[in-house]
Parts: C-alpha cells; structure tokens; sequence
C-alpha cells in the first residue's frame, strides 16, 4: 500500500519536473544559439532581460500537453466565474500586503530593490506564467492528488509542491500563501479560470503596480 502510495505521488510530481527539466534544456539550446553570436559570458544578463523568449516557447511546447491532460479532470468542474470582482479585489489585496511585507524585509536586510518594467517581461509574468501554472498545479497535480488523498492533504502538497519550484526563501514563503489561496479558490469555484484570474491579478500588482509606484515615489 506504501509503496503504490509513492508511485502515485511520483508520478504526480513527474509534471512539474518535467516542465523544470524543459525549461532548463530551452536555456541550453538558446545559450547555444547565443554564443554562435555573442560572448556566452553576456548571456545571463540578456536572459534576465529577456526570459520571455523561453516563456514563448514554453508556451507552445507545453501548453498543448499540459491542457490534453487536464481535459480528464475538466469535465469536473464549471466553466463561469461566480465572483470576479470578489477575486480580484482578493488578489490586490493580498499582491499588495504581501509584498510590503517583502519590501520591508529587503529592506532590513539592505537588499537591492531591482524594477524592470519590460512589456515582455510583464507578458510573461503577467499572462503566460500564471495560465501555464494554474493548468500545471491546479489542473493537473491538485486534481491527481486528489484521486488518492484527502481534499485538506491534497491542498497541502500541491501548495508545498507549487511553492518549492520558486527558488530562494523569499519566494518559496511567498508562494507558498499565494498558492494556498490559489488551491482554495479553485476548489470554491469550481473552475480553473477562478484561479488563473486570482494568480493574473496577484502577478499584475506584483510585477507592474507596485514597481510603477516604486518608480514614482
């Protein structure tokens, strides 16, 4: 029983590996194409200015699998949005609390604040991020776990899941409350368009509104 348990958790967590291990081979591929024309030493910093490329690509590989196996569980669920308005004054208000908390612990820790408003950075933070993640986290591995765990079990895994691919601890912390809201909306409801909107909104405030503020002030 144990050990069936472990098989189906791996498989479940066989998606998300599978989009980290894409996206590390796209940045292979195009630091391969980079350094036919450029000094592959300069190629960090044109990926940070430029990710969208590999969001883009993304984008086209994986959405089209992604969305094939989350047709199994779509059925499950509506289609409308009962509460629009409800999600999205939800998600300014938890972008907005959440990260002030983040700016005044930069702050303490005197670590540089960096604003890059980028239109196609913003796209990607903004739109192709949040689609690809909630058809991955909410539409895939919520709805697999669910199959052989308890609803409360099955929101704790995929937020820990969801939360650990974000990198350093301010990110992981951060992600982990965004993503049990994200897991908490989906279920209320019924439709993953309910948290697409809440994780577009939250991305918009983080990304754009905050950083325009920044700027200005």
């Amino acid at each position: 029983m144990k050990n069936n348990y472990i098989a189906q958790f791996l498989k479940v967590i066989s998606w998300p590996i599978l989009f980290w291990i894409g996206q590390f081979l796209l940045l292979i591929l195009i630091g391969f194409a980079y350094c036919l024309f450029q000094n592959i030493e300069s190629f960090p910093q044109f990926i940070n200015q430029n990710s969208y490329i590999v969001s883009f690509f993304n984008m086209i590989i994986f959405f089209p699998i992604f969305y094939r196996k989350y047709k199994k569980y779509k059925n499950k669920y509506q289609e409308k949005i009962k509460y629009p308005l409800k999600i999205v004054l939800f998600g300014i208000f938890i972008s907005a609390f959440l990260n002030e908390l983040i700016l005044i612990i930069k702050i303490l820790l005197k670590i540089e604040m960096i604003v890059n408003l980028n239109i196609f950075l913003l796209l990607n933070t903004v739109l192709i991020g949040p689609i690809l993640e909630e058809i991955l986290f909410r539409g895939i591995v919520f709805n697999q776990l669910l199959e052989f765990n308890s609803e409360k079990k099955s929101i704790f895994l995929t937020t820990l899941i969801f939360s650990l691919i974000h990198g350093n601890i301010l990110s992981i912390l951060y992600t982990f409350i965004v993503g049990y809201f994200l897991n908490i909306i989906y279920l209320r409801e019924r439709t993953l368009k309910a948290s697409i909107l809440f994780h577009i909104t939250i991305n918009f405030v983080a990304s754009f509104l905050i950083p325009l503020i920044y700027v200005l002030v």
